[in-house]
């Protein structure tokens, strides 16, 4: 029994100095700002506050994981806003306070001496809507808003591999709700978290999957988001194709589907009208994105859900773009301002 503990404990050590665990896809710029996440894959750590490696500006990171100021208890008439989405929301690329929603406040309380508007962003860089509608249901009582805002799009039709976690390797054919939904990713989830033979383990064995080529192609869904003749690789500029060994070269499935998109859309609508709380859902726009009917439009028109349509603020201006997918400071004091005038156009913070 103790030369068998030795023999883990070595091969535990030799995986660990070799970096043996790490899938190809495993790392991600900026990864000392996040922790990984049994739930939602990963969150922001939590009192961070430092630059990170693929920005120039300080991020700085409440007690409860997000970029905002420190949220206290609620207090009589004030009116919270909190802001979910991904890498835009967070702000991405900006200082702390350039993000639109640390604008937003301002302007709010520009307009208003007493103080009783707060703007939460509770934005991370690189989540889908999955991911939110999950801390909307799990964090969102104890926040306890009164109007939430909700920005997502391209993250739920990129390839399963792009995902924030190293725990990606035992899960890159699987949607978002598919993986961080199974029981059996948080049981191996906690086990990879304190072991790196089990990583290995888990990555040698999707490997041997991708070898044998059994899983099917899917298609690209870009189009469907006014970016028609656009692909995840050249979004990115990455590399989304099979390794060479691989039976054939067909790419990865959306991280959400359209019926989960759809499912999640009315998700956060239902949990809104429990915490009694208004929602807007803002429909993003991307440095190259063509203005265009999707079905998150469709929903909102249906459901008679109050969209903001943020190309009428950045559409066709590349001066407001920093990279393809983020505004930049510019952008967000326009996506910000395009927010206040909607919210007091349609009434939704009195």
């Amino acid at each position: 029994m103790l030369g068998l503990l030795l023999l883990v404990g070595a091969a535990e050590a030799l995986v660990c100095a070799t970096h043996a665990d790490q899938c190809q896809y495993s790392s991600f710029p900026g990864s000392e700002a996040f922790l990984p996440d049994p739930d939602q894959g990963w969150i922001l750590k939590p009192g961070f506050d430092a630059f990170i490696s693929y920005d120039q500006h300080r991020v700085s990171i409440n007690s409860m994981g997000l970029r905002s100021q420190e949220v206290s208890a609620k207090q009589p008439g004030e009116f919270r806003i909190l802001c979910l989405g991904e890498s835009t929301t967070f702000g991405a690329g900006l200082a702390n306070g350039q993000d639109y929603p640390s604008i937003l406040e301002k302007l709010l309380s520009d307009k208003d001496e007493t103080g009783r508007y707060k703007v939460i962003n509770a934005g991370i860089p690189a989540w889908s809507s999955y991911q939110s509608r999950e801390f909307l249901r799990t964090r969102g009582p104890e926040l306890s808003p009164d109007l939430v805002v909700v920005y997502h799009e391209v993250n739920d039709y990129l390839p399963t591999l792009v995902r924030k976690t190293y725990f990606n390797q035992f899960g890159e054919m699987a949607s978002d709700e598919q993986l961080y939904g199974s029981r059996t990713f948080r049981s191996l989830s906690s086990l990879a978290k304190r072991s790196a033979l089990v990583r290995f383990a888990l990555k040698s064995k999707l490997l041997l999957h991708m070898r044998t080529g059994q899983y099917s192609p899917a298609v690209n869904d870009l189009h469907q988001i006014g970016m028609p003749g656009m692909t995840p690789g050249l979004l990115l500029r990455g590399e989304f194709s099979r390794p060479e060994n691989a039976k054939g070269n067909a790419p990865y499935p959306r991280r959400v589907t359209d019926g989960e998109r759809l499912n999640n859309l009315f998700e956060m609508n239902r949990l809104c009208k429990k915490m009694g709380a208004g929602l807007i859902i803002i429909h993003p726009c991307y440095a190259y994105t063509q203005r265009h009917e999707c079905l998150a439009v469709r929903f909102c028109r249906e459901e008679g859900v109050p969209m903001l349509e943020a190309y009428d603020a950045l559409g066709g201006r590349l001066d407001l773009f920093q990279d393809p997918m983020h505004p930049n400071a510019e952008g967000h004091k326009a996506l910000a301002s395009a927010l206040l005038a909607f919210i007091k156009q349609n009434k939704l913070a009195e």
